[in-house]
């Protein structure tokens, strides 16, 4: 007749907690080629836009009383397309091809709940 475990669920427990902690150590490894790099915000330096972007373009969009701009709250920028979402002047989404030009804008109102809108075209 096979002899069985006498311990506790509490003893169980405690030596599997020990077991998985000795395998956490063991794969454990030394990070002293990590490198640490201190920035001192005190410090003023200089950047080139060149070492931050690869192109640098600067788009007038139309200035068109009819639509202001006020905050510009989100903005997604494609190849043919700027969007822009104003939430606090306009309360619109504005559209713009590739060279600024106004196409169209989508009037909006405030949902039902919090970060909803309504479109009007």
């Amino acid at each position: 007749m096979p002899k069985t475990s006498k311990l506790s669920p509490k003893k169980t427990l405690r030596s599997i907690s020990l077991y998985f902690a000795f395998l956490l150590l063991l794969s454990c490894e030394n990070h002293s080629e990590d490198t640490i790099i201190f920035v001192d915000l005190g410090q003023e330096i200089t950047l080139n836009y060149s070492d931050l972007f690869e192109d640098l373009r600067i788009i007038e969009l139309d200035n068109d009383s009819e639509v202001l701009v006020a905050e510009v709250n989100d903005v997604l920028i494609t190849d043919e397309r700027i969007i822009i979402l104003d939430k606090k002047l306009s309360e619109a989404i504005h559209f713009y091809n590739n060279t600024g030009r106004l196409i169209n804008s989508i009037k909006a109102e405030k949902g039902f709940q919090p970060n909803f809108i309504y479109l009007h075209t």
